[in-house]
């Protein structure tokens, strides 16, 4: 085997460490000394330099829900006085994405459907999809194991005639323990009289949940005793419609065999097919799909992945952030985008034969060590207003701040009318701060640190319906040093009185980032600011 000569023109000083190493049958090691600090391969296959979604890493113990008579509508349930039970919801994170299928409110028909009284396992929406279904199964069916082995599983989506007839549908369920005799579709209108919702351990393109780690102890015992270190291609040309398509992708799979890789089409293989040939070996690599979903879970992998641009997709990165699969997200400039009618998504490969070399060259700097894993410093946003309401969105850096405001009211009502009171960490439903009544009152939250300002959650008070208008048009200031200030966000209070001491808050999220570590909010015009609490969420840098 020679030496690639594209290394020796470019000036590398090239140490070689010759051992046996199964890449189809011999392969040498290279163990590169540059006088650069670029990856040997760095002229046509990049790092990823960005992430598409978010990838929230969520430590909490993940709970379970139950209700009584909810009503189902465009796939979520609904309580008797049509407010939806976020819980049931289904959500993708990704940029201007939120609740799918359904709606936060909607006109509902109590008398519209047929009322079920079974005891109900709430799964959501089950996608025709094979990586969506794998998402989703891993989401909600975490607790399986917590429930009697003969609960029915109430879901939406399509007939069970049409799901039965998707073999991976059916073999999945089966292999984590579940008949498909259990599913029970659940049509809007229809309403449940008991279920319990487990909340989802993956939010798709946004976070996942340690509980994902029932699963690779579930599919960990396909890996097999024995291992193979080979290298092994994961073909998508037998696809003839999907997400992403790769129009001379049998021309790229000829060379990589001469050069010593297997090539598998795992679409070509039964579940179980699948899961053995994932346990089989330890080392893939091969272009973004959904397959890699499955070999996920089997846990302790080398992936490298080839995306279709610079961009990773989150689902790929989040599914990984509990395992110990070890994944190298890469993306060329030797791929070209097409137009195909049956692909969301088509390239051509616009030289095999150099794709071919980049791809030999990337699993030697993934063995030697000159390729590190994927690590993506993604800024925690929330993808959405109505994103899981409670959902900590990055920490909450203002409870440790200190709190300074305009005035101090003049008058003791019995309250807290101090600035700091705006930070106790629990809601009262009237004030906890109070300023004079002033040109344009301010309060200003000192973070002591330079941080990332991700989300500002407003607090009104809530006990009386003139007070709470009072506070209507407002400013939010950002400074770094306490006296240079500028604006990033002007903003009204548009929100429904309710009256109860736990009300929405007013939630300013951001699009850019906001490096900050003052942040003060203006009410503006003639008034007073009278509020119960304000959180700011995001990270100390």
């Amino acid at each position: 085997m020679s030496v690639n000569h594209k290394l020796l023109n470019q000036g590398y000083a090239i140490k070689l460490s010759i051992r046996v190493w199964t890449l189809g049958y011999l392969s040498i090691i290279f163990n590169i000394i540059t006088t650069r600090q670029e990856n040997i391969f760095y002229e046509l296959l990049k790092k990823v330099k960005s992430i598409y979604g978010y990838c929230i890493k969520n430590n909490e113990i993940l709970g379970i829900s139950s209700y009584r008579y909810v009503i189902s509508d465009g796939g979520s349930l609904y309580k008797e006085n049509g407010q939806i039970i976020i819980e049931s919801a289904s959500f993708r994170g990704a940029d201007k994405y939120d609740i799918i299928h359904s709606n936060i409110t909607t006109n509902l028909d109590f008398e519209k459907g047929k009322i079920i009284e079974n005891d109900c396992i709430w799964i959501g929406h089950i996608p025709n999809h094979f990586g969506h279904f794998v998402l989703s199964l891993v989401s909600r069916l975490w607790c399986v194991d917590s429930f009697p082995n003969n609960m029915t599983i109430a879901y939406c989506g399509e007939s069970i005639e049409y799901i039965s007839k998707l073999s991976y549908v059916v073999d999945l369920f089966e292999l984590i323990g579940v008949s498909i005799d259990r599913l029970l579709r659940v049509n809007d209108g229809d309403i449940l009289s008991s279920v319990y919702i487990p909340n989802q351990a993956i939010i798709e393109n946004y976070s996942s949940n340690k509980a994902i780690n029932n699963f690779f102890e579930k599919f960990s015992k396909y890996n097999s005793e024995f291992i193979s270190e080979e290298f092994v291609y994961v073909s998508k040309s037998n696809q003839s419609s999907g997400v992403f398509g790769i129009e001379n992708e049998k021309d790229l799979e000829n060379a990589l065999v001469k050069k010593g890789l297997k090539v598998i089409c795992f679409e070509n293989l039964s579940i179980v097919e699948q899961l053995e040939t994932w346990g089989k070996y330890k080392n893939f690599i091969g272009f973004s799909s959904s397959a890699f979903h499955l070999g996920s879970l089997l846990n302790d992998k080398n992936f490298i992945i080839i995306n279709r641009d610079k961009s990773l997709s989150s689902n790929h990165y989040i599914l990984d952030i509990f395992s110990n699969n070890r994944c190298f997200h890469l993306f060329s400039d030797l791929i070209e985008s097409k137009e195909n009618k049956d692909f969301n998504l088509y390239c051509r490969i616009t030289d095999v034969e150099e794709l071919a070399e980049n791809f030999i060259d990337a699993i030697k700097s993934s063995i030697d060590g000159s390729l590190l894993p994927t690590r993506i410093d993604r800024k925690y946003k929330s993808a959405s207003p109505f994103l899981i309401c409670n959902d900590s969105i990055g920490e909450k850096i203002s409870h440790s701040a200190v709190a300074t405001q305009s005035s101090t009211y003049d008058v003791d009502e019995g309250k807290p009318r101090e600035a700091q009171g705006i930070l106790s960490g629990h809601l009262t439903g009237s004030y906890q701060c109070h300023t004079n009544f002033e040109d344009n009152p301010w309060i200003e939250i000192n973070l002591s640190n330079l941080s990332m300002v991700n989300e500002i959650r407003i607090f009104n008070r809530n006990d009386s319906y003139d007070l709470f208008f009072r506070f209507g048009r407002f400013l939010i200031l950002s400074s770094d040093d306490g006296y240079n200030y500028r604006e990033i966000y002007s903003g009204n209070n548009n929100y429904e009185y309710s009256g109860s001491a736990i009300n929405n808050p007013i939630r300013v999220c951001f699009s850019e980032d906001i490096i900050s570590k003052h942040i003060k909010l203006v009410s503006v015009g003639y008034g007073c600011i009278h509020l119960d609490q304000i959180e700011i969420y995001g990270f100390h840098l």
